[in-house]
């Protein structure tokens, strides 16, 4: 069964057909503007991460755990407090020892956990 028109959607549909379809103009895109570059580089480059530690692990191949400690000030009580953190760390030139101070800095991933490179090492340990 085929449903009878209104008169008010066959005046509505007579009216869309004798309409003449009309082409939006296309819309002018302003290309962004880029800085120049800069004598002392290019503005996205961030300087590393850096931080001092102590060497207590290097039984891996290129690669040294390095504990950083630092001393915060407690939100409540005000009490300084240690706290530590291990990087696993890649020393291409293997010549870091357990208790060496070192100096590592961020660098981009070399492994699962291996985000940081041995910059320079401070300080040798002291072999009894």
């Amino acid at each position: 069964m085929k449903k009878k028109e209104t008169q008010a959607e066959s005046k509505t549909k007579a009216a869309k057909k004798a309409e003449p379809s009309v082409q939006a103009a296309p819309v002018p895109v302003e290309e962004p503007q880029v800085a120049a570059p800069s004598p002392n580089g290019p503005p996205s480059v961030v300087p590393a991460r850096v931080r001092e530690g102590v060497v207590i692990k290097n039984r891996m191949q290129k690669t040294v755990v390095v504990e950083v400690a630092r001393r915060i000030s407690h939100g409540k009580y005000i009490k300084q407090v240690k706290r530590r953190l291990r990087y696993a760390a890649h020393d291409a030139a293997q010549s870091c020892s357990v208790g060496d101070l070192v100096r590592i800095e961020e660098t981009r991933p070399m492994s699962k956990t291996k985000r940081w490179r041995v910059k320079e090492i401070l300080q040798k340990a002291v072999e009894i």
